[in-house]
């Protein structure tokens, strides 16, 4: 490494008008050799770089990232502590997507790094549109680390993307222990977010919360305060014939004038009458429609994550609408966060495997992953059901023209073509394949792609109901880019 990186500043120096130095050795991801030695966790060679060579320690990539975003991104403690003690700025975010090193501290519940970025002038209210640490942590069960960013004055009432707090990311996350920890700190257990929706309703809406029910009753949760369609949280839980949950509600809960049998079994009979039902079908396809308009909306003015909310939202009234999860799988691939792009279009293809955007939405989340032969493959699919489709086909040549180059100057794959025809025909018969056992090497080699930064939740909402047709008619198929 010394010798290679000696070289590489001695060739830039050299160079007319001089050179970066090692400094401007970067991978095909735009890392410089100090980001990937921080996000491999190379302490011993962020020092070589540092202090034999002089690079900066807050030196960007190619898309902004810094070498102790890198090294607290992938759970590098003793490399970002090494990072922090040359005078690395402990606030910097991740361009595209607001991320913090204190985020993904809390993300993968590394306690001692959120401390001493605190401790280092880490700003504990940073938020992105998906959150604050603190909202990450609950999300993911790290008690520890909610207990650190508490007493360094973390807000437990603060709201993200207008829908969540702490309390209810602690609730999504399935913590308890965190939930408790964020009310003894003065979180806000009536605390309604965008779809008007408690903690208390969101409890009764997810099976065998009985533990965080009977929580948020005894710390002041009042039962009394509907949902958007006027529904106690009793009924929730009636829906569900959750008995227990009832019966911690029902002394509790003023009796719904149409309800004269006010019992357990009276509350349940009741939620199951066919007349009642049709009633919540057709309010929550209303009301899915309503926010998946407002989804389409928000998306063509580019603001991508209100759309992911929204169409969130319409997801609690109809889980069952497969365009919805292309829809959001389009928020997630603008946003550049390719694992939630995926993970949408592979649900969005389950639920219609005929569909050719389904398979599109998987190549282009693929690609953004880097995964190029996973990409090749799904979009032959697409073009398979959709044949003249341009669009996909020159996705699928974009993936072939950008993955075949690298990977074959390392010998690490190979492209069968009979000959250079882009066509959409030509582009489906194209095979790309990988060596799975060396493709960790390529990935050593080019630079490690990162996760994206997930944790609040508010994408997994519980459904209301699962309906199964809406009340309006779907829109006709209109670009393969865009929402529908």
């Amino acid at each position: 490494m010394r010798c290679v990186l000696g070289m590489a500043a001695e060739v830039d120096a050299a160079a007319p008008g001089g050179g970066e130095g090692a400094g401007g050795v970067r991978s095909r991801c735009g890392r410089g050799a100090l980001h990937l030695a921080a996000a491999n966790g190379r302490t011993h060679v962020c020092r070589f770089l540092l202090e034999g060579l002089g690079l900066p320690v807050d030196a960007l990539s190619a898309s902004g990232e810094t070498p102790l975003l890198l090294a607290a991104t992938f759970g590098h403690t003793s490399t970002a502590a090494y990072l922090l003690d040359r005078g690395a700025d402990p606030s910097t975010p991740d361009p595209n997507g607001g991320d913090t090193p204190l985020h993904w501290a809390a993300y993968n519940g590394d306690r001692e790094l959120a401390k001493l970025l605190l401790l280092r002038g880490a700003d504990v209210g940073a938020a992105n549109p998906r959150g604050t640490a603190l909202h990450v942590a609950a999300a993911r069960g790290h008690a520890a680390v909610v207990s650190v960013l508490l007493n360094h004055g973390a807000d437990p009432n603060k709201i993200a993307n207008i829908v969540f707090t702490p309390l209810v990311s602690s609730l999504l996350g399935g913590s308890l222990e965190c939930m408790k920890l964020l009310i003894q700190a003065g979180a806000n257990v009536n605390g309604a977010g965008f779809n008007g929706a408690t903690p208390l309703l969101l409890a009764c809406s997810r099976t065998g919360s009985i533990g965080f029910i009977k929580c948020l009753v005894e710390s002041g949760a009042d039962p009394n305060i509907p949902d958007e369609l006027d529904r106690l949280p009793i009924e929730i839980a009636a829906i569900h014939a959750e008995r227990e949950v009832i019966e911690v509600l029902l002394p509790l809960t003023h009796q719904v004038p149409t309800l004269l049998d006010w019992s357990v079994g009276g509350i349940i009979r009741y939620v199951k009458y066919p007349a009642y039902k049709e009633w919540a079908r057709n309010a929550s396809c209303k009301r899915k429609d309503e926010l998946k308009l407002q989804g389409n909306s928000a998306f063509n003015n580019e603001d991508y994550d209100a759309a992911i909310l929204l169409y969130s939202m319409a997801m609690k009234f109809d889980n069952t609408d497969a365009k919805l999860y292309s829809n959001r799988s389009a928020c997630w691939l603008n946003l550049g966060i390719g694992d939630e792009a995926l993970s949408d279009a592979q649900i969005c293809s389950k639920m219609q495997p005929d569909w050719a955007k389904g398979y599109y939405r998987q190549g282009m989340a693929f690609s953004l992953l880097q995964d190029y032969a996973s990409a090749s493959y799904v979009l032959r699919r697409a073009l398979k059901l959709d044949p003249q489709n341009a669009t996909v086909a020159k996705a699928l040549r974009d993936v072939l023209e950008t993955a075949c180059p690298r990977m074959e100057e390392s010998g690490l794959a190979f492209v069968h073509q009979k000959k250079r025809d882009w066509s959409p025909a030509a582009a489906g018969n194209a095979t790309f394949q990988i060596d799975k056992k060396i493709l960790p090497v390529w990935v050593k080699i080019w630079g490690v792609p990162r996760r994206p930064l997930l944790g609040c939740g508010w994408m997994y909402l519980p459904p209301v109901n699962n309906v199964p047709e809406s009340s309006a008619p779907e829109e006709q198929q209109i670009t393969v880019l865009g929402s529908e």
